[in-house]
Parts: C-alpha cells; structure tokens; sequence
C-alpha cells in the first residue's frame, strides 16, 4: 500500500536509514565480541533496541 503523494513522512526515512546501519552494526560486533568484554556486550546491548525499531519501521510502512 502507498501513501497518496504529498503524505510522505520524511523523518520516517532518516528512521529507517539510522534503524538500518544500528542493526547492521549490532550484528557485525555481536559474533567477534568475547563473551568477557564488558564494553563489547555493552555495546551489543545499546543497539538490540534497533529490533524493535526495525519492526515498528515495517507498520509504519503500512501507515496509510
């Protein structure tokens, strides 16, 4: 379903942008990060909040 032009949120696009590369980062330091790093998992764990993100992304995508 597409928004009838003119309604196109244009934050909702950096949301996304930003939404993307967090889950990317979040994936690439997860597998090398020791399970000792206490700055690595806590890393890993100030970008777990990109899932949601990702999935509140896709029903905003569904807003009409």
């Amino acid at each position: 379903m597409l928004a009838p032009p003119g309604r196109y949120l244009r934050q909702y696009g950096v949301f996304r942008v930003v939404t993307f590369l967090c889950v990317i980062g979040q994936h690439s330091i997860l597998w090398p990060v020791t399970s000792s790093s206490v700055a690595g998992w806590g890393l890993v764990m100030l970008l777990h909040y990109t899932r949601n993100a990702f999935f509140f992304s896709a029903f905003l995508a569904l807003y009409p």
